[in-house]
């Protein structure tokens, strides 16, 4: 989380920014289709001796993750980076074991887009949420006047893998020009942590 603004009249604040690990398991499962083409490409009747297909298709995929996996978050968890070798340069291993996790987590990003910057601006009393997954970027607006406050929760969120955890979130409850009840409608997870930070901040905003 992160505050890139904060006046009287705007309060911009943006979530993410670093790669999330659907992002890498994404980035596993396709280094690991061009690894396995390659594998299945080359001809398993030619002089190569028998290892020479899986070498070569290795080291395009260990390649491939090297140069395009990040750097920064390489040095930072070192697991994730031998989780996406493992995965993408191995031929068939990621598209056997991967897909099912890819679905979960795409299927889950709908509702939780993995960055997202909010800005609140009174001036032209308006609440845009820019987000962003992968590389599908989507804009929503909301008038701010509609807004009526912050609160956290947590979230059941399905993982791929069979398995569910509880998500901390911040919930920005909205009110219907209808005049009916506030309904919540907007949802952003972060850490426990910055959802509290981040709940008092807008509140504080909105009073």
């Amino acid at each position: 989380m992160k505050i890139l603004e904060t006046t009287r009249e705007r309060l911009v604040i943006r979530r993410g920014g670093n790669p999330t690990l659907t992002e890498i398991v994404c980035l596993a499962l396709w280094i690991n289709i061009v690894s396995t083409f390659c594998f299945t490409a080359i001809p398993q009747n030619s002089n190569f001796p028998d290892q020479t297909p899986f070498i070569i298709s290795f080291a395009i995929g260990l390649l491939l993750t090297h140069f395009l996996f990040p750097a920064h978050t390489k040095n930072e968890s070192p697991f994730l980076y031998w989780f996406t070798v493992t995965f993408a340069a191995i031929p068939f291993l990621g598209i056997i074991f991967l897909p099912l996790a890819v679905m979960g987590m795409l299927l889950n990003q709908i509702q939780f887009p993995e960055s997202s910057v909010l800005t609140f601006d009174k001036n032209e009393n308006l609440l845009t949420i820019r987000s962003k997954f992968l590389y599908w970027h989507r804009t929503a607006k909301h008038r701010l006047s509609e807004i009526t406050g912050a609160s956290h929760t947590t979230q059941k969120v399905y993982t791929g893998s069979w398995n569910f955890i509880e998500v901390p979130v911040v919930v920005l409850s909205q009110r219907r020009q209808d005049g009916n009840a506030p309904r919540k409608g907007i949802y952003f997870p972060d850490t426990t942590d910055s959802v509290e930070k981040t709940v008092n901040l807008i509140n504080e905003f909105l009073s």
